[in-house]
C-alpha cells in the first residue's frame, strides 16, 4: 500500500466540469516542491509517488566508484579476449589509404552511420572519394550495428526512418524494424555505392590531433593493431576533421564480486560467442544452448532482445535485472511490397518528409501533422518529449493538459 503525504496544504478549486484542480503556489508532496502549476487534484499523490521513484532509481544508478565499477578489457586476464575483434580474421593486413606523413582533405573519424553520411554528403558536394580518409578501429563499416550483432539486434526506431539514405539507394527494408545484419549490410551497400571501401584504414584509432598554423592542417597521431598483431604508431595530415565516433566499440564489464572467478562461459552481448551457442549473425539458430542454463545481466534492449532468442534454445534462462523495464508489444510486420510503392516510398523526399513527422510527434510539436505516419510506440508515447526535448518543454505536472 503506498501512503502519500502533503506537507503543505495546496489551495483546492473546482472546474466547470466538476474536476477538482490544485493550484501549487509553494506546495510540497512527499519532499517534492511545486510552484505554480494546475495539477488535477486526483493526480497529485501518483505524480509525487513516481517523482519519489524515479529519485530512488537515480539514486542506483549513481556509484561512488563511478568508471571503476566496469573491469578494463584491456588488461584484465579474464576479459582482454574482448578487446579484440570478433569479425575480422586474425592477420587481416591494415589498408592505409594515406600512407605513413600523407594528406588528406578530409579525415573521418568513425566508420557508423555519421561517419558514412559525412562522407557521402561531402561527395555529393563535390569533395573527391580519394581526397576523404575514414578510420576506424573496427573492420568494417557499421557503428554499432558492425559490434552489436547478438541474436535479436533490431534497430528499435522504424526502419523507414531509421536506416539513412533509403530512397537514395531505391531500397525497401524487410520489415517495420529490421534486423541488424540487414542494417550493416545497408551501411556497407552506401559505402560501396560512393567507392568508400578504399579509403577506410581499419583496425585504426585516433589519439590525438593537433593544429599546424603554420603548415594550415591538423597533425594527427593514430595507431594501428591488426588482430593478433603488434600496435604501430602512424602520423598523417588532414585540411578538415571530423569527430564522428561512438561508444560501443569496447564492451563495459560488470566489476561484480566474483565474476573473475565465474567458472563458467561468459561472453558481452557486443561480442556474441556464436562458436559457442552456435549460428550466425545471419543464422540465429543457437543450438549450443539447448542443454545450457543462460544468465542474462541487464534488461534495456540488448537484454530484451537477446532474451527472446535464447529462451527459444536454452534449457533455462535466468534474468538478473535491477529495475524491471516497460515492455510493450513490438508489432514488427513485413513490409508490404505495394503499400511501399503506393504510399511509403510513392513520392521523392518521402524519407525526408516521414522523419519530419515521426520528429513532430515525438517532440509533441504544436500544430504537428494530422496524420502519424510511422504511428508507432514512440509517437503515441507522449514523454518521449522528455528525453528529445521540445518547444513544449513537456514536464510531468502538465502532462494531463
Amino acid at each position: 500500500m503506498r501512503k502519500f503525504t502533503r506537507e503543505k496544504p495546496a489551495s483546492i478549486t473546482t472546474t466547470a466540469t466538476g474536476t477538482e484542480t490544485a493550484k501549487l503556489e509553494s506546495s510540497h508532496v512527499n519532499g517534492v516542491q511545486y510552484g505554480g502549476l494546475d495539477v488535477p487534484e486526483a493526480q497529485l499523490e501518483e505524480l509525487a509517488f513516481f517523482r519519489k521513484r524515479y529519485a530512488e532509481e537515480r539514486e542506483k544508478r549513481l556509484k561512488p566508484e563511478g568508471l571503476k565499477q566496469y573491469a578494463n578489457v584491456a588488461t584484465s586476464e579474464k576479459f582482454k579476449k574482448f578487446w579484440e575483434d570478433p569479425w575480422v580474421e586474425e592477420g587481416t593486413p591494415i589498408n592505409n589509404p594515406v600512407e605513413e606523413g600523407g594528406h588528406c582533405r578530409l579525415l573521418i573519424l568513425g566508420a557508423g552511420a555519421h561517419g558514412l553520411l559525412q562522407a557521402a554528403r561531402a561527395i555529393d558536394a563535390g569533395v573527391k572519394v580519394d581526397d576523404i580518409c575514414i578510420v576506424d578501429v573496427a573492420a568494417g563499416f557499421g557503428g554499432a550495428f558492425y559490434w552489436n550483432r547478438y541474436p535479436g539486434v533490431m534497430c528499435d526506431t522504424e526502419a523507414y526512418c531509421y536506416m539513412p539514405m533509403l530512397e537514395e539507394m531505391d531500397y525497401m527494408p524487410t520489415r517495420k524494424f529490421t534486423p541488424g545484419e540487414e542494417i550493416r549490410l545497408h551501411y556497407d551497400r552506401i559505402a560501396k555505392h560512393y567507392g568508400l571501401h578504399k579509403r577506410a584504414m581499419w583496425q585504426t584509432w585516433s589519439n590525438s590531433a593537433t593544429w599546424d598554423a603554420h603548415n594550415v592542417q591538423w597533425d594527427v597521431e593514430l595507431t594501428q593493431k591488426p588482430k593478433g598483431g603488434q600496435e604501430t604508431p602512424v602520423k598523417i595530415h588532414a585540411d578538415f576533421i571530423v569527430i564522428a565516433a561512438g561508444l560501443q566499440s569496447v564492451p563495459k564489464m560488470p566489476n561484480l564480486p566474483g565474476i573473475e572467478d565465474f567458472q563458467g562461459h561468459i561472453f558481452h552481448a557486443s561480442r556474441w560467442d556464436y562458436d559457442y551457442t552456435g549460428g550466425s549473425p545471419a543464422h540465429q539458430h543457437l543450438w549450443g544452448l539447448t542443454d545450457k542454463r543462460v544468465a542474462i545481466i541487464g534488461n534495456a534492449a540488448t537484454g530484451a532482445q537477446a532474451i527472446v532468442e535464447v529462451a527459444k534454445y536454452a534449457k533455462e534462462v535466468y534474468s538478473f535485472q535491477r529495475t524491471p523495464a516497460r515492455i510493450h508489444p513490438r508489432h514488427n510486420p513485413n513490409t508490404d511490397v505495394v503499400e511501399w510503392r503506393t504510399k511509403t516510398a510513392a513520392k521523392p523526399g518521402w524519407q525526408k518528409a516521414r522523419n519530419q513527422n515521426f520528429n513532430a510527434y515525438v517532440n509533441h510539436f504544436v500544430g504537428k501533422p494530422e496524420v502519424d505516419s510511422v504511428d508507432d510506440g514512440h509517437t503515441k508515447l507522449v514523454t518521449w518529449c522528455a528525453n528529445f526535448g521540445s518547444p513544449r518543454n513537456i514536464t510531468p505536472e502538465i502532462l494531463p493538459q
